[in-house]
């Protein structure tokens, strides 16, 4: 399938000023075969000239792409490494709690915290708590378990 330069809209998108660079480069040596020249920028140039000119407006755009490969082969890595990573962390904050106590400045300037401790809700959160189960309770019925997982849940 043959691209070809049109004057639509995105005429300046990257993506069409890089196809069109392709394409200018896949037909300069046959448009400038038996040292036919162009004037180019003022001047007449030759194949070479001229290829040297597209070869060099598109290096930054292959720089680019590689950049992007690369880049899409460093995070298939890192969430590769990810589970073993986090299992250093695990063993690290482990090892300090063991060894210095969670109070210890220590255990702080490796960047761990301590857990924090569950409060206890207070009367009028378990009373809140309640009402807000009860009026669950009334708009959706009785539920056993097979119907409690066959209903839609919001939000997940």
């Amino acid at each position: 399938m043959r691209y070809t330069v049109t004057m639509g809209i995105n005429k300046k998108s990257p993506k069409h000023v890089e196809t069109a660079l392709r394409l200018i480069r896949a037909g300069l040596p046959g448009v400038l075969k038996g040292g036919k020249q162009i004037f180019f920028r003022r001047k007449y140039e030759a194949l070479g000239s001229m290829t040297a000119t597209i070869d060099a407006a598109l290096k930054p755009i292959e720089d680019a792409h590689a950049a992007a490969a690369a880049k899409k082969r460093a995070v298939a890595a890192r969430k590769k490494n990810h589970p073993e990573a986090a299992r250093v962390v695990d063993d690290v904050e482990l090892a300090a709690r063991l060894t210095f106590g969670e109070t210890a400045k220590e255990y702080f300037d490796l960047g761990f915290e301590p857990p924090k401790k569950p409060r206890k809700a207070t009367a009028d959160e378990k009373r809140a708590r309640i009402k807000k189960q009860l009026e669950t309770k009334a708009a959706r019925g009785l539920l056993g378990k097979g119907a409690k997982k066959k209903k839609k849940r919001r939000g997940g």
